[in-house]
This record gives C-alpha cells, sequence and structure tokens, in this order.
C-alpha cells in the first residue's frame, strides 16, 4: 500500500492514478481571494453621471445667459427652472455617492491581507468620486443663485 498526496483545487475534481488499497491524503489548495470592487464602481458610475448632467448643465446655463442678455428674459426663465431641476438632481446624488465610498472604505477595512491593495484602491477612488460630485454639485448651486440673480435683475428693467 502506496501513501498517496494529491492536492484538489475544487470539488467533484476527478482523481486519476489512485489504486485500490491506497492510503490518499488530499488536501484543498487555498484558492486565490477574489476582488470585487461592485460597490466603488457604483460610487464612480453614479459620479461619472451626476458629472455628465453636470456639463449639460453648465452648457444650459451659458444658454441662459445668452437669451437673458438678448432680451428672452422669459425663454431664460423657463430654461433656467430646467437647468435648476438637473442641479437639484445633482447635489440629491453627493450623499448616495459618499454612502457607496463609505461602503467601499467598509470592505477595505475588512478585506484579506492579500487584496488590501485592491480594496484600498477601489475605496480611495470610490472617495475621489464621491468628492468630485459633492464639490461639483456646490459649485454649480453658486453658479445657478449668480445666473437667476442676473435673471430677475434683467427682469426688474424690463
Amino acid at each position: 500500500m502506496a501513501d498517496v498526496k494529491r492536492e484538489v483545487r475544487v470539488l467533484g475534481q476527478k482523481i486519476t492514478g489512485l489504486k485500490a488499497g491506497d492510503n490518499v491524503t488530499l488536501t484543498f489548495k487555498k484558492p486565490k481571494p477574489r476582488v470585487d470592487v461592485a460597490i466603488a464602481k457604483k460610487a464612480t458610475q453614479i459620479a461619472e453621471d451626476a458629472l455628465n448632467l453636470g456639463r449639460d448643465a453648465i452648457r444650459d446655463l451659458n444658454r441662459v445667459m445668452t437669451s437673458a442678455q438678448g432680451g428672452k428674459t422669459a425663454d431664460a426663465i423657463k430654461l433656467f427652472d430646467t437647468v435648476r431641476k438637473s442641479i437639484d438632481k445633482i447635489a440629491s446624488e453627493a450623499p448616495r455617492a459618499k454612502e457607496w465610498a463609505d461602503n467601499a472604505k467598509n470592505d477595505a477595512d475588512s478585506a484579506l491581507a492579500e487584496v488590501k491593495d485592491a480594496y484600498n484602491t477601489a475605496k480611495d477612488g470610490a472617495t475621489v468620486a464621491a468628492t468630485a460630485v459633492k464639490n461639483g454639485s456646490d459649485g454649480l448651486l453658486k453658479a445657478v443663485d449668480a445666473v437667476g440673480a442676473f435673471i430677475k435683475e434683467l427682469a426688474g428693467r424690463e
């Protein structure tokens, strides 16, 4: 009777070369840990969508200013209301992105040592994305307030 040692990678793996009466020792090989950064990806996706919406809002704010300066105050006010809603939506996305970034931080804190760096990198990316949404929405809200004041001033002159 021979002593046989075999490594098993997965349950159900077929093992060949064994004879009746052999003493078999099966050792499970430790699987490589997987990195799942879906949470961080969600934060960056929210940020990307919000920043794309912000780009559109800035373009529309420029159109509002052009309309207002061209004497089309009523059109400017309509477009301004639409832009305001878009920017309010962006501002509402900031807490969601921060929540996902916090979840990514929790993942990084509890990650195995072998994949800690990957989770920390994902956490950092999610945090940067959430910060970008927050700072972008703050800036856009100030821009909307300034354009709104400008339109009110022009409307008062008419």
